[in-house]
């Protein structure tokens, strides 16, 4: 950091007073970044203060939309491209919900100035969680899918029949491997507010309960950006890559933890574990990571109660980087029989993979 004058240092204390408690512990550690969020804007604290708080939301897409035909807050979450790997690199479960907080209180106020406009009291909202784009990894991913079970929870505990609908929308086949997680902890209330639609079906229903003047093009609607643009851009936020200079940089090693085993895969060669399920509903939990390079992962199923069953494939191989910090998912069975984790690396013509994993299995109860 370049000189600094004692009437910089002034506005460097008062920025952070404000500030600081919204931040993860690696952003504090960088001495430089008050200084340079400030200098950004002039020394300007009230822009400086600005340029923050944007930064640490816009990882989070959650948007206010506009409000339906009965005058109920709209929201639009763009779940489908979040990062969540990156998000809870980034931010910790405390700052999210306090964001995620902090957003649905300034929504209530909005409902009422709506309640006084239209002479009617308007108490709920509803939310458009689009699952576009959802991947593989980010669905089983567990950190991920723990973070919002807690946050359902933690809605369900303070916002008890604030929920007037939920419209999941462009739902695949990767949704529904972490939905049954989810859905186990909701009440049945809730449950019955949510709406599933895949790729079809969910733009009219849109246009059913929301008026199209104000429903953005892309969802159904006329509206559109002043520039014509479908996506609304202007006051919609979308999900995006979070840049991974931003991560913490000490990877959290699994090697030595209870549990943990370890597994010489050859060049040219794969591993199989076999996991016999004699429970529906039970969890399979894993956790790996790779001394060096990369590993094959993928998840099958095989109906043990019949001789010649095919064996499923339930998640496909990918190839999983495991330098920055160890893979951890989670896959809830539907059904009984043998379960077939694959590490795979036939792929490699000169390495060996000495590879480390804990397989954990939770059966109903445990989960609940």
């Amino acid at each position: 950091v370049e000189h600094i004058t004692e009437e910089e240092k002034s506005k460097i204390r008062e920025l952070k007073s404000v500030i600081d408690h919204e931040l993860t512990p690696d952003l504090l550690e960088d001495k430089s970044l008050y200084y340079r969020f400030l200098k950004a804007r002039d020394f300007n604290l009230k822009h400086a203060e600005a340029l923050l708080r944007k930064y640490i939301k816009e990882y989070l897409p959650l948007s206010f939309v506009c409000f339906d035909k009965e005058g109920s807050v709209v929201l639009y979450l763009d779940l489908g491209r979040t990062d969540p790997r990156g998000l809870l690199s980034l931010f910790t479960f405390k700052q999210l919900v306090q964001f995620v907080a902090f957003n649905l209180e300034e929504n209530f106020r909005l409902m009422t100035k709506e309640s006084i406009r239209r002479g009617k009291s308007v108490t709920k909202f509803c939310i458009i969680l689009d699952m576009d784009k959802l991947n593989l990894f980010n669905a089983t991913f567990k950190k991920g899918i723990e973070t919002l079970i807690n946050g359902f929870q933690l809605y369900q505990d303070n916002y008890p029949e604030r929920m007037k609908s939920v419209y999941i929308i462009n739902a695949s086949f990767y949704f529904y491997l972490g939905y049954p997680l989810i859905k186990a902890i909701l009440a049945s209330v809730l449950l019955q507010k949510i709406h599933i639609f895949g790729k079809d079906g969910w733009k009219e229903v849109l246009q059913e309960n929301i008026d199209g003047d104000v429903l953005p093009a892309f969802l159904g609607g006329h509206r559109s950006d002043p520039d014509g643009n479908p996506w609304c851009t202007s006051f919609l936020v979308f999900g995006k890559k979070v840049p991974e200079e931003l991560y913490s940089k000490k990877k959290k090693s699994i090697v030595s933890e209870k549990g943990v085993k370890k597994l010489t895969i050859n060049r040219f060669s794969s591993s199989e574990i076999m996991l016999h399920i004699y429970e529906e509903n039970t969890c399979i939990e894993w956790e790996f990571e790779t001394k060096v390079k990369d590993i094959g992962f993928g998840l099958y199923y095989k109906d043990s109660s019949k001789e010649n069953s095919r064996i499923e494939e339930l998640i496909p191989k990918q190839r999983i980087d495991t330098m920055l910090s160890s893979e951890a998912g989670v896959y809830s069975c539907n059904r009984i029989g043998t379960y077939i984790i694959v590490f795979d690396n036939s792929y490699s013509w000169i390495y060996s993979k000495e590879l480390y994993y804990r397989i954990r299995l939770k059966k109903p109860k445990m989960i609940n």
